[in-house]
This record gives structure tokens, C-alpha cells and sequence, in this order.
């Protein structure tokens, strides 16, 4: 579970991999929670000249390396957002864990195990609607 966890969370479009080069403007930027992809989202977001939020998922229950989260440390300081979405059981044992997720994220009560991507999606709408802008602004600067 990664993009499309996330872009199912907070009902976007998942643009699948981008280039590591910069040269794709994305609002969000998702990686797994292991030293390689959070090295590798880390480049490409500061190759971007809007910096997007960097939305990291956990690839399993274990703890984080502490490789990964002293990027993160780091990191955090020069990107709008660093938001952790941890591992949850019950969507990794789900045939269709995005369905699951949608759902269970919009039920007037939650199941346990909800509440927790409810937060994160909370997080992550938070961080990304003042980005609207900064995006346009780009966009439309690299348009004339």
C-alpha cells in the first residue's frame, strides 16, 4: 500500500511514479517507509521548485530504521509537511483494502483501526490545501 492508499484516503488522482529529476510537480509525494524510497522521495522533492508534502507509509508493522527517521528529522524543516501513515493489519489482510479504507476513513463511527487513517488524512488535506496556490503559481509562470 502506498500512492493508491493515499490518493484513495483523500480522494486523488494517483499519478503512479514520477521522475526523480524534479521536473514532474506533484502536491504530494509518496514513499514507503524504507531508507531507499524515503532517500529517493527526499531528492526528487528538492528538485521540485514547489517542495510537495511527503506523505511516508509504513511497508510493515516493524518499527522505523533509524536511518529513516533521521531523514525524516531532517527533512521536515524544507517541505511543507511530513506526514507518517503507520501500518495497519486489517488493510494489508483485505482483497480490496482501498474500498475498505474509503469506508471505513467516512463511517459516522469508525472501527478502531480507522481512526488512525482518519487522522493521517486529516494531516494530509491540512498540508496540501495551502499548496493550491504555490502550485497554480508555478504552473501558470511555466506557461508564459
Amino acid at each position: 500500500m502506498g500512492v493508491t492508499t493515499v490518493a484513495a484516503m483523500i480522494e486523488a488522482l494517483d499519478a503512479g511514479r514520477i521522475s526523480a529529476d524534479g521536473s514532474e510537480i506533484v502536491d504530494i509525494l509518496v514513499a514507503r517507509s524504507t531508507a531507499a524510497s524515503v532517500k529517493a522521495a527526499i531528492g526528487a522533492a528538492a528538485a521540485m521548485p514547489v517542495r510537495p508534502v511527503l506523505v511516508v507509509v509504513a511497508h510493515s508493522a516493524d518499527r522505523w530504521s533509524p536511518p529513516v527517521e533521521q531523514r525524516l528529522k531532517m527533512v521536515e524543516p524544507n517541505l511543507p509537511a511530513v506526514v507518517r501513515m503507520g501500518w495497519i493489519s486489517y488493510l494489508a489482510a483485505c482483497d480490496d483494502p482501498w474500498s475498505a479504507l474509503v469506508e471505513g476513513i467516512y463511517e459516522p463511527y469508525p472501527p478502531k483501526w480507522a481512526g488512525a487513517a482518519r487522522q493521517v488524512r486529516e494531516e494530509i488535506v491540512a498540508a496540501v490545501t495551502p499548496l493550491g496556490d504555490a502550485t497554480a503559481h508555478v504552473e501558470r509562470a511555466s506557461r508564459l
